[in-house]
């Protein structure tokens, strides 16, 4: 016997027209808590640098015609719910080269809009590129080459995708961009990034490590000892992988260099060293 009501042992059938009309309120509401929570932060000092990238929107939106470089009127203009539940009529679509490396297609107009807004759904699907957000910052990578395409800062929750390609490039450190631009010495390295003009001092790593210069080995060693145990080479391997039997992870090796005669030890620590030397 089952313990369900009765009226609910029926499966509601609903049409596809109503499916698309249930799926349509969806994404408004979306919108509609998105664009709430953007007129709270009204007044925010990164809203005039650029576009703001938001997950949940299905649309690019913006209200300055100066951004577009190409506009259409003509055609289906979807309208837009405003955060006090109106319906604001899209006026155009069109293009925006956000930088000279990303363009976006597919933006709509919508005059008077406070906000300039990216969809990103719609950007990963248009541009096939990964966004990577971080706790700072946002980056979209082109996926076939890696190159990066578009940087941006994170602000109050909110991520912005500068209009400029130089306006978020304090978040990386000189030790950064100086990996980036292949390592290159202080004094071209002033030259390339002329914001770091100023800098006097650059401790990389890698370039000091690059720098150090190894001795010579010889390939053969022309004095062999005269007598035996004059000269005694030792190496101590570990730890392996693989366990022996009586569970040693290590050994050690002593050759006599005048007879070549050599002694092997196993050992489970290297601390057993000192007992067996």
């Amino acid at each position: 016997m089952s313990l369900l009501p009765k009226a609910s042992q029926h499966a509601l059938k609903i049409s596809s027209g109503g499916v698309r009309i249930i799926r349509t309120l969806v994404l408004l509401l979306r919108l509609h808590t998105l664009v709430t929570h953007l007129f709270a932060s009204l007044n925010h000092p990164l809203l005039a640098l650029g576009f703001l990238i938001l997950v949940r929107l299905i649309m690019h939106v913006t209200g300055n015609t100066s951004l577009f470089s190409s506009l259409s009127t003509f055609g289906f203009l979807p309208n837009i719910t405003s955060a006090n539940g109106s319906q604001i009529q899209s006026q155009g679509i069109g293009t925006v080269q956000i930088l000279p490396s990303l363009s976006v297609d597919s933006v709509l107009y919508v005059p008077g809009f406070p906000f300039n807004l990216l969809s990103n759904s719609r950007l990963i699907r248009s541009h096939d590129c990964i966004v990577t957000f971080t706790k700072s910052n946002v980056t979209l990578q082109d996926r076939s080459s890696g190159r990066t395409i578009g940087v941006g800062c994170e602000s109050q929750g909110l991520y912005y995708l500068s209009l400029t390609s130089n306006t978020c490039s304090a978040i990386d450190s000189p030790l950064t961009i100086h990996a980036q631009l292949g390592h290159p010495g202080l004094s071209k390295h002033q030259k390339l990034v002329p914001s770091l003009s100023k800098l006097s001092d650059l401790h990389c790593e890698s370039c000091q490590l690059g720098k150090h210069t190894r001795s010579h080995f010889a390939d053969r060693v022309n004095k062999r000892a005269s007598s035996p145990f004059s000269l005694v080479h030792s190496n101590v391997w570990g730890s392996s992988r693989t366990m022996s039997t009586l569970e040693s992870k290590y050994f050690v090796t002593f050759i006599d260099d005048f007879s070549r005669c050599t002694w092997i030890f196993l050992m489970k620590n290297r601390s057993e060293l000192f007992s067996i030397f």
